[in-house]
């Protein structure tokens, strides 16, 4: 009689829900004028005061979020208000893969 022999295999099973997960984008807002910060499509919008700062925490992670800066105070976001930003900064890879970063708005750009 032959004997089979069956390799086993270990599965190590990962959460398929890792959004958020230890994501952080500190965005800071060095102009003069309050701003309003939009993440991708709405997924997060803070208003940050001349001086101040926000963190994001809802980005994917190892996806590559889009910040937008709009000037006027956004009560609904939608298609509209993105389009409407004074500027937009996609993320690095390199800040994407670790799902952190340090942006600032002086006025004129995202840095």
């Amino acid at each position: 009689m032959k004997s089979l022999t069956v390799p086993i295999v270990l599965l190590v099973a990962f959460s398929s829900n890792t959004s958020f997960a230890d994501s952080k984008y500190e965005f800071r807002n060095r102009s003069a004028s309050q701003i309003t910060v939009i993440m991708d499509t709405c997924t997060e919008v803070h208003k940050i005061s001349s001086g101040g700062t926000e963190v994001f925490v809802k980005a994917n992670p190892l996806d590559q979020p889009t910040f937008r800066v709009v000037l006027d105070e956004v009560s609904d976001c939608n298609e509209k208000v993105r389009n409407s930003a004074v500027a937009a900064k996609k993320v690095d890879l390199q800040n994407a893969i670790s799902a952190s970063g340090i942006l600032e708005w002086d006025g004129s750009e995202i840095r």
